[in-house]
């Protein structure tokens, strides 16, 4: 079987300007296969949402039909990513494993952990892999404190005005202009993606895509309509209406009655669109002065506030289970049931409070 690749989508769920994609794009001339796992254990935390899991199914459907379009297979299974790997390479004879896995980095403690897995058992089988940056223009190892040990950074000032230093660099200066806002994916001929599935599947048949099943079931969870606008062409799209008015984010961001934020998170969380191609979308630049009030800078510091707490989530897993600092586990919180469900439902009696509640239960966003 001729060389082909795999690309393991995680928090990535885009073709364009996805570097690790890219490469193995490159490496096997089109020939890549491309996987999505669903982890059980993931899917039943407490916190996990049936709305935002929607939003999350549309999208990687919307994905998923693009790589169809351009003659790929994204193949969605339900397994964890190390279950599926390692019964798939098991079954595969060795003239038959992929030639590369890429995926881009993530730095959650679920995520880094699962990663691990994974790499043992690609090691197992002699499958190389090829990782980089991907969901973040600058990783956490990359602001650290100086110092004979450096050490991470603690509090968001300090952080920022690293990080801004470190975007003046040319190293940075350089991803912002290797960003594209397209496919840029083509094989010599011209063509986009080379079919590999047919020849796998003579060979050892891969699980069955299980995207619809899980659209399904889900839908009967939903409590409010998911938006129709998913995926890197609709969040380009937000992007361009919100530079529209960007000039006033900082006089109307907090005024909930207003549509004067971004909206941009929720294509962030999903990967379908990076920091990195909005800053260059934008033509976001660094701070002019001391104090630069402009909005556009207003706007630029959220995106890095973003970066810092994955930063934070990097280099102090423990918060996301216990306080950042030690001190505050022993803060004593009331449980009330009533209370909650009050607050849930917006009613509480604060307008504001009870607003946001009500926004979000109804449309599933709340206000900034």
């Amino acid at each position: 079987m001729k060389p082909y690749g795999v690309h393991w989508f995680r928090r990535d769920l885009r073709i364009e300007d996805n570097l690790a994609l890219r490469h193995n794009f490159k490496a096997h001339q089109g020939r890549v296969l491309g996987v999505f796992c669903f982890d059980q254990k993931f899917l039943n935390r407490p916190d996990f949402g049936a709305n935002r899991f929607g939003f999350f199914l549309k999208t990687l459907q919307t994905l998923q039909n693009q790589m169809s379009d351009l003659g790929g297979t994204l193949r969605v299974i339900d397994a964890r990513a190390v279950d599926f790997f390692s019964q798939w390479l098991t079954q595969l004879p060795t003239q038959a494993r992929p030639h590369l896995v890429t995926y881009g980095r993530d730095y959650e403690p679920f995520a880094r952990q699962r990663d691990q897995e994974c790499e043992t058992a690609f090691q197992k089988f002699g499958v190389p892999t090829w990782t980089c940056r991907d969901h973040v223009l600058i990783e956490p190892h990359e602001i650290l404190k100086d110092g004979p040990e450096p050490t991470p950074y603690k509090v968001y000032t300090p952080f920022s005005k690293r990080w801004f230093q470190k975007f003046e660099s040319e190293t940075i200066q350089n991803r912002i202009q290797e960003i594209t806002l397209g496919k840029n994916l083509a094989t010599k001929n011209g063509s986009i993606f080379a079919p590999v599935l047919t020849e796998l599947e003579a060979i050892s048949p891969l699980p069955p895509d299980a995207l619809k099943t899980f659209i399904r079931a889900n839908q009967k969870k939903e409590t409010v309509i998911i938006p129709e606008n998913v995926g890197f062409s609709s969040a380009l799209g937000r992007t361009d209406e919100f530079k529209n008015k960007i000039d006033r984010y900082s006089a109307v961001r907090d005024i909930p009655i207003l549509d004067g934020t971004s909206r941009l998170s929720m294509y962030f969380k999903n990967g379908s669109l990076t920091p990195g191609q909005v800053i260059k979308a934008l033509g976001l630049s660094g701070p002019e002065t001391a104090k630069d009030e402009r909005s556009s800078f207003k706007f630029f510091k959220e995106i890095v506030w973003r970066e810092f707490y994955i930063s934070i989530l990097h280099h102090f897993p423990h918060v996301e289970k216990s306080a950042f600092q030690n001190q505050y586990d022993a803060v004593a919180w009331q449980s009330n049931s009533a209370s909650l469900e009050r607050w849930k439902t917006g009613q509480t009696g604060f307008p504001i409070v009870d607003a946001g509640m009500r926004e979000l239960n109804e449309t599933g966003f709340m206000h900034n």
